[in-house]
This record gives structure tokens, sequence and C-alpha cells, in this order.
């Protein structure tokens, strides 16, 4: 299940002459945050996504000390 949305997801997998994971891909893939909200200042809006993307790949302390770097 994703961690994000709780929908079911397909993970295609290869193993390597070892037996550990070669490769893999995930079938959704999970939505990437492109954009901050139109509404905020451009100034404010770099800092809230670059917040927004570790958050996602889920580096939540990184996250919070990239969301304190606004000034």
């Amino acid at each position: 299940m994703c961690g994000n949305c709780a929908g079911y997801v397909l993970v295609f997998w290869s193993a390597s002459e070892y037996g550990n994971i070669h490769n893999s891909i995930v079938i959704p893939q999970a939505r990437r945050t492109e954009r901050s909200p139109e509404h905020w200042p451009e100034e404010v809006g770099i800092y809230w996504l670059e917040a927004r993307r570790v958050v996602e790949d889920g580096n939540l302390y990184a996250g919070a000390s990239s969301a304190r770097n606004t000034s």
C-alpha cells in the first residue's frame, strides 16, 4: 500500500544474482509537487516547495530544517 494515500500499488522488481533487489518500479508513480501555491510570493514559494519535496521523499527532519530557512 502507498504510504501517502493508502491506495494499492504494483511493484515490479528484479533480483541480482546474489538475491538482492537489482531494480524496481512502482506503478502508479507517486505524485510530486511541482510548484508552490499560486497566491504565495515567489520568495516564499521557493522555500515552501523545497521543504515540501523533502517531506515527500520521506526526509522529515531535513524538511523541518528547510522550512526554518526562510530568513
